[in-house]
């Protein structure tokens, strides 16, 4: 069965779609068929212009004409040429890239003629597929080439309308007369009224003029987007980098997690075996009727002691070391690491040294309590935010977690406080717990909320004095 199935999962990534692209494509391509209804040589004013100039003999009209005639090729066969390169940039073929752009050039080719050729059997308008339609097929064609990816599709869209008009002006050029080029009727008409008014050589700088300037267009906005492109590609790599880094941190945070709760067990196991080893001797020296119970029962009670410590240091709420502030964020970060909100919690530590007399047990379960509240009151929003900010401030070591939540409702937060009662729907110990242990601190907490914004919780506790260092160092 794997077997099988193995095909179709390659099948399925050979071919991915861009359906918003696509669909735009799609869009304009059908308005291309539509746009001869519209836009054609009278209402756009090429014959009157033309037949101004006839009857005048004024170069002016001329022009006008030969630019108007430009204008209206550019708006009429724009949307046919936009909507084939969107629908072909649309369709991703993961195959090697010379079959890849072989398959897309006939595709653009095949369609653009199929179109051409509707379009001259519905409205008995002819769009000559000639020397012009080839340079932007095959502009179409290196443009998809490039894979600007990482821009939007009006950029691109600008970029192929700047050359599209300009490959016009070559159209109405008497001096490109003999080439494959302006063959259509209004086009012929133009080129040869430049020729009875004596204004081919006006004709020809005046387009020359056109396709270097809409060329300079074309190719300072391609320059602009190339960058922009470069620069969007070092930002995903930059944050995948910074991702996988993230990722390998949380992971070694999790295993030196692991390996401290390994030695801890291993240290409660030890005087727990002691005690069962004295015990088994109290029973054979009982039924020896030798028991030297002081002695034994010692080394009972020094094992007991020395399990109570380690678990008083784990867990009484009076057990407070010296711990800094990014001994206090690893360990939240390794408690939450494997939550929903890890993905969006950001962490902005700016006093990564400095150390408080705090429980190491509590004082994360107290962040950790707040961060998951916040989670629950990010849930419904497109882009949540949770953010850890540690810093200092008077003598104060700050804790906030700030998030762009719902908020606290005015009625709520009087008891807010309150035992049972969190910041979320939730049930739990919530910000009572969260008070009780930065009281038990000597902290202070405060809290910052507004309705539909979000909430900020601060936890102020103080910093380490030089006196408590040197006593703390003196005990040790």
């Amino acid at each position: 069965m794997q077997q099988r199935a193995e095909p179709s999962r390659r099948h399925k990534q050979a071919i991915a779609i861009n359906v918003k692209e696509l669909i735009i494509g799609i869009v304009l391509f059908a308005f291309g068929f539509v746009m001869p209804l519209f836009v054609s040589i009278y209402n756009i004013g090429v014959m009157q212009a033309l037949t101004n100039a006839l009857q005048s003999l004024e170069k002016v009209y001329l022009l006008e004409a030969a630019l108007r005639l430009v204008l209206m090729n550019a708006i009429r066969i724009m949307p046919l040429y936009l909507g084939v390169f969107f629908i072909g940039g649309a369709i991703e073929l993961n195959f090697r890239r010379p079959l890849r752009y072989a398959l897309i050039a006939c595709f653009t080719f095949v369609i653009l003629r199929l179109a051409y050729l509707v379009i001259d059997l519905i409205y008995h308008v002819h769009y000559d597929f000639a020397l012009p339609s080839l340079i932007v097929f095959l502009w179409g064609i290196v443009f998809d080439r490039l894979d600007y990816r990482h821009i939007r599709l009006h950029k691109k869209a600008t970029v192929s309308i700047f050359f599209l008009t300009a490959v016009q002006f070559l159209d109405v050029m008497p001096m490109l007369e003999n080439l494959p080029i302006g063959r259509g009727e209004t086009s012929y008409d133009i080129k040869m009224t430049a020729i009875i008014l004596e204004a081919d050589g006006l004709l020809n700088v005046t387009c020359t003029v056109g396709i270097v300037l809409f060329s300079l267009f074309a190719l300072l906005m391609l320059l602009q987007i190339r960058s922009e492109n470069s620069l969007r590609q070092v930002n995903i790599l930059r944050e995948r980098n910074e991702e996988i880094s993230r990722q390998a941190f949380i992971a070694e945070m999790k295993n030196r997690t692991n390996q401290e709760v390994q030695y801890l067990v291993h240290d409660l196991k030890s005087p727990l075996t002691a005690i069962q080893t004295i015990v088994d001797v109290l029973k054979i020296e009982r039924e020896r009727n030798h028991l030297p119970e002081m002695e034994y029962l010692e080394r009972i009670e020094h094992s007991v002691e020395r399990m109570d410590q380690m678990i008083s240091e784990m867990l009484h709420e009076g057990s407070m070391v010296p711990i800094s502030t990014e001994t206090i964020v690893n360990i939240v970060l390794a408690q939450c690491s494997a939550t929903e909100y890890a993905s969006y919690l950001c962490v902005e530590n700016s006093v990564p040294t400095e150390a408080i007399i705090a429980n190491r047990i509590l004082l994360p379960r107290a962040i950790i309590n707040l961060l998951k509240n916040s989670a629950h009151a990010v849930r419904d929003q497109s882009t949540p935010s949770i953010r850890l900010i540690v810093d200092e401030t008077e003598g104060y070591i700050c804790f906030t977690v700030a998030d762009n939540g719902i908020g606290i409702d005015e009625n709520r937060r009087e008891h807010i406080w309150g035992r049972g009662i969190s910041g979320s729907e939730s049930s739990g110990l919530g910000l009572a717990f969260v008070q009780s242990v930065v009281t038990q601190m000597n902290g202070i907490i405060r809290m910052d909320t507004e309705l539909g914004k979000g909430t900020s919780i601060t936890i102020l506790l103080p910093k380490e004095n030089e006196d408590e260092k040197t006593d703390n160092h003196s005990v040790h």
